[in-house]
Order: structure tokens, then sequence, then C-alpha cells
């Protein structure tokens, strides 16, 4: 879902052990989502689209004249649409592209991709001052709505983590906006009522909001990594030519493990170079700070203030709950019994506030797939066949 602070820094460190290999994946490394359509000789189309509150995006059309659908690939926290093609041989974009649907591959707010804003000029902390509410108020509209006008049909969705969250947050917010624009949300590893998650991010929660947030905003910090994802990128480069490959590959397979969930998935050997190069990209601070409530809280609600800036805001000194009662559009959830990020428990109990409307395809229990396994796991087609199967009914 995403890596706070502290995760980044260890992460940052330990991306310098990556070793060398011969693989075709490394002339890939350091591309971006449009580098790499380019380099594998893909027709591709590039877009921009300016949000409500003047955030602007970037999003690319894999075009079809002849087509079953439109799917819209959304990303998840502290990555880009560049995760969905990790693989050369049999990428998740791809591997819809080839099912006959028409694919697009946005870029939320803060990402390189999407990092301007109208204002040129405006304040670093008020750049990023968002979460994942305003991702779902402000990007999805604008991301669908283009969509749908250059296509002239309604999307099939298909998010996770961080994406499929604010894709909630959207449905819920503004339902019937929502309904005539996508036919279902399909919704991997949906992060919403988190006070169960088993994860060891919940034992950050203290040292977020008491140290690394005053720090932070004494710095005038307002994301992790922006400002470093130049070097951090050079020395994953670097670091292709140094150490032995197997080591890091397997530190890295532990250390998943140890965040998101124990499984015996793993990464492939040939795309590991490129998950390494697609992986920890920029993290908005108040994105971080609203998931550590959520585990806090046991609620899918809003941002906390605090009790005065609350009551100016919301007219309650609680943030209110998000009211997933509203919610018409179909949604699909992925539930995996080895995510301890978005764990079975709290999926459950968000698919059970659902409202009926929103249930008509039911749900999809999975197993053996963690938080990252679903995007970048070796074996993640032995799930995502039945993800593309059901998306097939649509």
């Amino acid at each position: 879902m995403f890596l706070p602070q502290v995760i980044f820094l260890l992460l940052y460190s330990a991306i310098i052990a990556v070793g060398q290999n011969n693989y075709d994946y490394e002339a890939e490394v350091g591309m971006n989502t449009p580098q790499i359509f380019s380099h594998r000789k893909i027709a591709y189309k590039t877009y921009q689209v300016t949000t409500q509150d003047g955030y602007i995006l970037s999003l690319f059309q894999l075009p079809r004249k002849e087509r079953r659908g439109v799917v819209v690939l959304q990303h998840s926290l502290s990555l880009d649409s560049s995760v969905f093609l990790v693989s050369q041989k049999r990428s998740i974009a791809m591997e819809i592209y080839n099912s006959g649907y028409e694919v697009w591959l946005p870029n939320f707010r803060g990402l390189p991709l999407s990092d301007q804003h109208i204002k040129p000029d405006i304040e670093k902390l008020t750049y990023w001052d968002f979460s994942f509410h305003e991702i779902g108020l402000y990007d999805f509209p604008a991301i669908l709505k283009l969509i749908v006008n250059v296509t002239g049909e309604k999307v099939i969705v298909i998010n996770h983590s961080l994406s499929s969250t604010a894709s909630l947050v959207y449905a819920a917010v503004k339902p019937q906006e929502a309904e005539a624009m996508v036919k279902v949300f399909v919704n991997m590893a949906a992060s919403a009522f988190m006070n169960h998650t088993q994860t060891p991010f919940r034992h950050f929660i203290g040292l977020q909001f008491n140290v690394l947030k005053p720090i932070m905003e004494s710095l005038n910090i307002g994301a992790v990594g922006y400002d470093f994802l130049a070097s951090l990128q050079l020395l994953k480069q670097l670091a292709l030519q140094m150490l032995p490959r197997r080591a890091f590959k397997s530190f890295i397979e532990s250390f998943l493990g140890f965040l998101f969930g124990k499984t015996s998935m793993g990464i492939d050997d040939e795309e590991f170079p490129l998950v390494v190069s697609v992986a920890v990209q920029t993290v908005s601070n108040k994105i971080t700070y609203h998931y550590c409530q959520l585990m806090q809280s046991g609620r899918f609600c809003m941002y906390d203030y605090g009790q005065q800036e609350n009551l100016k805001r919301y007219n309650s000194s609680q943030p209110p709950d998000y009211p997933l009662m509203n919610i018409t559009t179909p949604i699909f959830l992925v539930i995996s019994d080895s995510d301890t990020m978005s764990d079975a428990w709290g999926s459950n109990l968000l698919y059970n506030n659902l409202p009926q409307a929103a249930k008509i395809y039911g749900k999809l229990n999975i197993k053996n797939v963690n938080h990252a396994d679903y995007l970048i796991g070796k074996d993640r087609f032995v799930y995502f066949k039945r993800v593309l199967n059901f998306i097939k009914t649509i």
C-alpha cells in the first residue's frame, strides 16, 4: 500500500546492493512508461489532463480500433504506471491488451510523470497537501472523464491498494458520476478498514505522528523521495554493475514478505532488474498519515485534522466516515488470505459494508498472494487470469 519514511530510507540504502546480469531487462532500467513502450516498439498515445484543483496528470493509451472494451489500470502508492510493464514477456498491461481490450495507464499527482501544477510557483507544502481523498475526489474524475470522452464508452477500472482506496472515495462521494463512467471497479488489495492489519507498519504510527511529522514540517518536506529520485535511480543503475544478484534478490523478497505477508511466490529472476527500477516512487506524507489514522481508528473516514480544524472543515469534532452506502457502481473485491497489509478481515468487513448494488458480482478470494505479489510476484498470472476471466464477462 505505501512505504512510510522509515521504510523508504531502508530501501534506499538497500538498493545499492543490486547485482549484475546480462538480461535484456537491464536496458529498461531507469526508463519510465513511455520510454518502455518506445523500447518495446509498442504504439501508444500520450494525454494530459488538469484536475479541478490544478494538478496536471499524464496518462497513456494503448489504442485499439476493434476492442472488447476499455480497461484502465490504476497503480498503487510508491509506484507509477510502469509497474504494469515489469515483464517484457507477459506484463499485466499487455496481457489485457492481447485479450482484445484497449488499455489506459494513468499516473496520479505527485509522481515524476504527473508532477506539474497550473501554478508553477506553488509552495512545496501546499503542493503535497493531499491524501488518497484528493486522488479520489479530483484525480479519478479528471482521468475517467478524459478516457470516456476519447473512447465514447464506460470503462473497467482495475485498482491496487492506494487506487482501490481512492476509488472507494470517488464512488462514495460522487456516486452518480462514477456509475455513469465505470462498468466495474476491480479492487485488488483494497485498503479501507485497517485496524486488524498485521504489517509491521502499524508499529510506526507513533513514530510517524510524534517524531517524523514535526521534523518533516519543520524542514518544509511534504513528500518522501521526490528530491532524491534522480539520485536513487542513478544508484540503481550503478548498482547493476556491482554485487551478486542472488543475495540482493533474496533480501528484497524476504523484506517484502516481512512487510506485506510471507508467501512462496517471489520475484522472477529476469524481471527483477525492472522491478527494482520501477519501485520506490514519491510518497506524499499526508497519504501515509491518513493510512496511519485508519489503522488507529478502525474506520474508513476522512482525514483527521484535529478537533478544532475538523469543526471548521466538517462541522464535527471527528472526521466523517465515507458514505459507502451511497455507492451504486459495482465493486469486485479481490481478497488474499496472505496479504498482511490489506488483510482479509478488513477486506471482508469492507465487502459487508458495501450496498447490495455494489456487490452484484460478488468477490474473489485467492491464496498465497501478498500485497506486493499482486503486481510483481512471478506467479501473479495464476490469480490474474481469474481477474481477466471475470472482466471478460462484463
